[in-house]
């Protein structure tokens, strides 16, 4: 047992990826029922592809963790930079409805926040919480001109970019104090 706890950060955060890319792909799976909101089908063939290849990401990211300390911590930017893009691409597929992918899209931020926080102490964090604030704002601003959304779209983005900021001052201050 005491071995088992004994893994290297690199190859927590690589299984930790792989658990949020499996969660990513099952919510897209099972919401195949719910494909109507408000009125407004949803095609689920693109977030399917976008977690299945970030689960075949993910899974490579663990070999190489596994084979080498010093790849994981060069491909590390590459790595957070891989778990935003497929953050953001969720975002802006009309793939799931909002509060089916409420749930992994805030994990997925959570674990990118703190990824950086643990990689990059002090400034990690914020740059990465800025980073991704930012893009989900722009994200958010251009998806009416990429397709049609659903009328209450709106009133699930206010809530989730206040949760957003919260998350990210409270591991900020955490890191700070750690």
């Amino acid at each position: 047992m005491r071995k088992a706890l004994n893994f290297r950060t690199g190859r927590v955060v690589a299984i930790v990826r792989i658990g949020l890319a499996l969660a990513l792909l099952a919510t897209a799976w099972t919401t195949a029922s719910e494909r109507s909101l408000n009125g407004m089908a949803f095609d689920g063939m693109g977030i399917q592809l976008i977690a299945g290849g970030y689960l075949l990401l993910a899974l490579g990211i663990f070999a190489v963790t596994v084979l080498s300390w010093w790849l994981t911590h060069r491909l590390r930017l590459a790595a957070v930079t891989l778990d935003a893009a497929v953050l953001l691409a969720a975002l802006a597929l009309p793939s799931l409805p909002p509060p089916a992918a409420t749930g992994v899209f805030m994990a997925i931020y959570a674990f990118i926040v703190l990824g950086a926080a643990i990689g990059w102490p002090r400034r990690g964090a914020p740059v990465a919480a800025l980073v991704l604030v930012a893009g989900y704002v722009a994200t958010c601003m251009l998806m009416p001109l990429i397709h049609p959304l659903p009328s209450d779209f709106f009133d699930w983005l206010g809530p989730q970019l206040l949760a957003m900021i919260a998350l990210a001052g409270l591991v900020i201050w955490l890191g700070e104090r750690i």
